[in-house]
């Protein structure tokens, strides 16, 4: 034992998170995303057609931002803009891909999809 203390909750959840976030954006980056868009790619794709401000609540991230990764997507042809049928003159964000889910492009399968007799393993720092 290297000290008399062992490590509490706040330490495992925030080396989980890191752990998380490397993960995933290491994973991201092997199918051709940046970590940031994935989660705005999936609130598109769940909720389209889907309002600015509708997509702020949903993913609690400031209105600049999200206009920002949006017109991103729409340049990368992630996304498209589709028109309000509300007002008819206002765009919306929709998915590019119709009726598909974001797609990991390396196993051609829905990123919503679990993989089938895969458990993550913990670090021991985390594992109880």
């Amino acid at each position: 034992m290297r000290g008399k203390y062992r490590a509490g909750p706040i330490l495992n959840i925030f080396v989980a998170n890191q752990l998380a976030t490397q993960l995933a954006a290491r994973e991201f980056e092997r199918a051709g995303l940046e970590a940031r868009w994935v989660a705005i790619l999936h609130l598109i794709w769940l909720h389209e057609p889907v309002t600015p401000t509708e997509l702020e609540e949903l993913s609690g991230m400031p209105s600049t931002t999200l206009r920002d990764y949006v017109n991103e997507l729409v340049d990368r042809g992630e996304v498209r803009r589709v028109a309000n049928p509300a007002d008819g003159r206002s765009q919306l964000p929709a998915s590019a891909r119709k009726g598909d889910a974001p797609r990991d492009n390396r196993r051609g399968r829905s990123c919503r999809e679990p993989q089938q007799g895969r458990q993550p393993k913990l670090p021991h720092a985390v594992a109880r």
